[in-house]
């Protein structure tokens, strides 16, 4: 229902009808606009739009691509193919040491902790 059927039915004095009319009318217009923020935040969040058609089962896996090459700087490294840039600066220097040698330090932690909580079981 339009405006001008609201204002009409406002006018003839149908007040229940013009508001039945009206909420209907806001909702609609709600849904619209929520549905386009759904789409907007989609769109800039995932990078993808709820109309355009998911890619078929059939299609190829596509996988992050192997490297032999050593860190440019840029992004991180696919999986399975770290190298020795841990923290993915471009170059391999002492804080990647510092890194390699805290997650060992760390791992070593979690396992005696894990330890101690086998033996007070």
């Amino acid at each position: 229902m339009s405006t001008e059927n609201i204002i009409k039915d406002l006018l003839d004095g149908n007040i229940s009808d013009a508001k039945e009319a009206t909420e209907n009318l806001l909702y609609a217009k709600v849904n619209e606009i929520l549905n386009g923020a759904i789409d907007e935040v989609n769109a800039s969040v995932y990078g993808i739009n709820e109309k355009k058609k998911k890619k078929d089962d059939d299609d190829d896996e596509e996988y992050a691509k192997d490297t032999d090459k050593e860190d440019d700087g840029e992004g991180l490294d696919p999986v399975d193919a770290e190298d020795s840039d841990v923290d993915n600066d471009g170059d391999e220097d002492e804080s990647d040491e510092y890194l390699k040698n805290r997650r060992k330090v760390r791992k070593k932690e979690i396992e005696d902790e894990e330890d101690e909580e086998d033996s007070d079981k």
